[in-house]
C-alpha cells in the first residue's frame, strides 16, 4: 500500500491540485452594521497557509539530483572530444551561469578638464600558450 506524503516529489507527475489542502477552521467573522471588522476580530483566522519547499529545496532534497548534476558535468566534459555531444555547449554554459556571476553594466567617469578627444590604451597581443 503506497503511503501519502504532504511534500509533492518534484519527480512525480502527480499535480498540485491533488495534493492535499488544507484543513480550513470556520469561524463566524463579526462585523458591525457597515461592514466594518469588530475589535478582536479577523477576515483570516486560519493565518497565511504554511509555505511549502521551492524548487531548488525540493531539487536539493531529491535523491536523484546528484545524477543530474554529474550527467550535466559529463555532457559538458564532451566539448574537447573529436564528436562532442550535441547539448555540450548548452550543458556547458548552464555550469558557468551557475559557477560565474553574471557582468553588469556600470558607468565610465573619467576625470579629465579636457573637453576633446579620450585616448585609450591600444590594443595589446593576447598570450599565446
Amino acid at each position: 500500500m503506497p503511503t501519502l506524503t504532504k511534500e509533492l516529489d518534484i519527480s512525480s507527475n502527480t499535480p498540485p491540485d491533488e495534493r492535499e489542502p488544507v484543513k480550513q477552521v470556520s469561524k463566524v467573522v463579526e462585523r458591525d452594521p457597515r461592514g466594518r471588522l469588530l475589535p478582536g476580530s479577523t477576515a483570516n483566522p486560519n493565518g497565511r497557509p504554511p509555505a511549502g519547499k521551492t524548487i531548488v529545496e525540493k531539487f536539493r532534497d531529491n535523491p536523484g539530483a546528484q545524477a543530474v548534476i554529474n550527467k550535466l558535468y559529463a555532457v559538458a566534459n564532451t566539448l574537447d572530444e573529436a564528436k562532442p555531444h550535441k547539448d555540450a555547449i548548452a550543458a556547458a554554459k548552464l555550469i558557468f551561469s551557475a559557477l560565474v556571476p553574471g557582468l553588469k553594466a556600470s558607468e565610465l567617469h573619467i576625470d579629465s578638464d579636457d573637453r576633446g578627444f579620450v585616448l585609450l590604451p591600444s590594443l595589446e597581443e593576447p598570450d599565446k600558450e
